[in-house]
């Protein structure tokens, strides 16, 4: 009697040992299972410290700009007036000291009366003053001639408000109105370039 139950403890003790051991065993249906973790490198990949090197001076840039030519065109400082004539003497064109051919509408006082002054077209031509009637197109640029002044050597151009006088000298003296101070200064100033040429005349 005793005998039997100590082999039953026995086997009792069995079973129950190897039901532990199946239990801890997986099971060959589920697949075998690894209880270790996948190792991993734990030392990461080397990245380079040093950045990529930039050049630190920039292009250089042009500092002088383009040069501008700072003076500027020569203009006539005389503006334009719309009553005068002038014209370039053709025998002026070799670059001679020959004073330029001028014409334009001038008032001149009358022989007979100080307040009585007559519309005439003047012609100041190679140090020669002559006055017409009316204006032509063509050489001596005149129409009927109602007088002149041959040499204007010896002359002084008198600035008289708007008036201008041609004194001195052989000829005859005259007093000229113009209509403007700005043709007064054009025409003053021609007198005295052609008076010039003809004071430096034998």
């Amino acid at each position: 009697m005793d005998e039997e139950t100590n082999e039953t403890k026995i086997e009792k003790k069995s079973e129950v040992t190897r039901q532990e051991e199946e239990a801890k065993s997986p099971s060959p249906e589920l697949g075998y299972v690894e209880n270790d973790p996948i190792p991993v490198d734990s030392d990461p990949v080397p990245v380079d410290s040093d950045p990529v090197p930039v050049d630190s001076d920039p292009v250089p840039v042009e500092s002088d700009p383009v040069a501008i030519e700072s003076d500027p065109v020569p203009v006539d400082s005389d503006p334009v007036d719309p009553n005068d004539e002038t014209v370039v003497d053709p025998r002026d064109s070799d670059e001679s000291s020959l004073p330029s051919l001028k014409r334009g509408f001038i008032d001149i006082q009358g022989k007979l009366a100080a307040n009585n002054w007559i519309n005439r077209y003047f012609v100041l031509e190679l140090g020669k003053l002559t006055y017409y009637e009316k204006p032509s197109d063509e050489p001596p640029y005149g129409i009927s001639e109602k007088g002149s002044i041959p040499s204007l050597k010896g002359k002084k151009v008198i600035d008289n408000g708007n008036m201008v006088a041609l004194e001195g000298g052989k000829e005859r003296e005259i007093k000229l109105k113009f209509d403007s101070e700005e043709s007064k200064k054009q025409w003053s100033k021609a007198f005295e370039r052609h008076i010039a040429y003809a004071d430096a005349l034998e």
